[in-house]
Parts: structure tokens; sequence; C-alpha cells
């Protein structure tokens, strides 16, 4: 893969929509010549220029423009795994294990627990 750091694929997506790299700069939290310098970085490592740049003016080139649509959807898959994966670390998992009379354990097969703790397992009863 060409492409070796994110976050210079996060700056060059943020650039394009602050369109400068000051204003991208400004955004992430990073001096404006690390934002230059993650572009011209991004540009090297793919071969193509991605932006045309004058004194006053930022656009994106015809490479940008084709690499933008796939940039954005390689990025928000990117967080979407991020996110399932975040989601997965809180999610309550293992085995319920409870020592209740067996009085008790209708009303807790009636409540609906699985549906709290749904990939929790439970054992040595069963729920009818």
């Amino acid at each position: 893969m060409k492409i070796q750091r994110l976050d210079d694929l996060a700056l060059f997506l943020t650039t394009v929509d602050a369109g400068s790299f000051s204003a991208a700069a400004r955004q992430l939290d990073v001096a404006p010549a690390v934002a230059s310098a993650a572009i011209k970085r991004l540009e090297a490592q793919l071969g193509v220029r991605l932006f045309e740049r004058t004194t006053r003016r930022l656009r994106l080139s015809e490479a940008g423009e084709r690499f933008l649509p796939d940039a954005r959807q390689a990025w928000q898959h990117l967080r979407d795994a991020e996110q399932a994966l975040d989601a997965d670390a809180h999610a309550l998992t293992g085995t319920l294990r409870l020592t209740l009379p067996s009085t008790w354990r209708a009303a807790i097969c009636s409540t609906g627990w699985k549906t709290i703790w749904p990939s929790a397992r439970r054992c040595g009863w069963k729920c009818r």
C-alpha cells in the first residue's frame, strides 16, 4: 500500500472540506507547515499532485478529484470499523452464573435479560 500514514489521509480530507491548509490545520490543531508537509508526503506516496496551488487559491487537481470519493469512502470504512470495535469493547459478554432459589428463575427469565445482555450466556438452567 502506498499510503503509509492515516493522518495524512485525514488531513487531505479536512483540507478539501476546509478549503485551505491553514483552515485544515486549525481544525486538526496542527501547524500549517505540518498540514502542508502531510499533503506533500501523501502526493509523493501516490505519485500525483492532489492540489493545484497558487498564492491565492487552492483547488483539487484532476487526480485529486478522482481520488476524493474513494478516499472519503475508505475513511468512512475505517471509522465504521473503529466504531464497531469500540461497541464490542464496551459490550457485556461472558457467562452469567446465578445462584438463586428456583422460584426466582421464572421471574428472571420473564424480565428479558437477554435483551439487555444479548451476548451473555447462561448455564445451569433454561428459561422456558
